[in-house]
């Protein structure tokens, strides 16, 4: 299975130059979601949307995503969770599983959680709540630095608060 989890986002990022803090909707992808305010949003090929932060953190803009993957059939929010486990771990190198716990995301259960590892020398901090609905799986990612983390966590918990899946 391929997945596309938003940790791609980390190493391609490339900002629009003004600030959004409105509801960004994504009809095609049937979901709406609020970025923090004062965020730019750009483009990352794969990645439905991601918004980065105005500062760079020692040279890495930290950043928040949502990525939409097309399911080829049923699966369930644990197995999605295992194959993301895989392809997280041979993408990102020495990367390490921190955290995870059950959670919701727009209504619907989720899994939530942390892991670290290294993209393009950049020791990083990756923040991960998703969901599979139906036959999408919705992945929000946010990436910072190690020791920026306590500062995107209250960002990172708002907009996947803000998430909301259309009908």
């Amino acid at each position: 299975m391929k997945t596309l989890y938003g940790w791609t986002a980390a190493a391609a990022l490339t900002l629009a130059s003004t600030a959004l803090g409105a509801t960004f909707t994504d009809k095609a992808n049937g979901f709406s979601v609020t970025p923090p305010a004062g965020w730019n949003r750009g483009t990352v090929q794969g990645v439905a949307v991601i918004y980065g932060s105005p500062t760079k953190v020692d040279g890495f803009t930290p950043n928040v995503n949502v990525a939409v993957e097309t399911l080829p059939g049923s699966i369930s929010l644990t197995e999605y969770g295992r194959a993301g486990d895989v392809q997280f771990v041979k993408a990102i190198p020495g990367a390490k599983k921190v955290s995870s716990v059950r959670s919701t995301l727009g209504g619907y259960p989720a899994i939530s959680q942390v892991y670290t590892g290294t993209v393009q020398g950049h020791a990083l901090y990756f923040t991960q709540t998703f969901a599979v609905v139906g036959k999408r799986a919705y992945v929000l990612t946010g990436t910072t630095t190690p020791a920026r983390a306590s500062m995107l966590a209250p960002q990172m918990a708002a907009f996947v608060k803000s998430f909301r899946v259309l009908r």
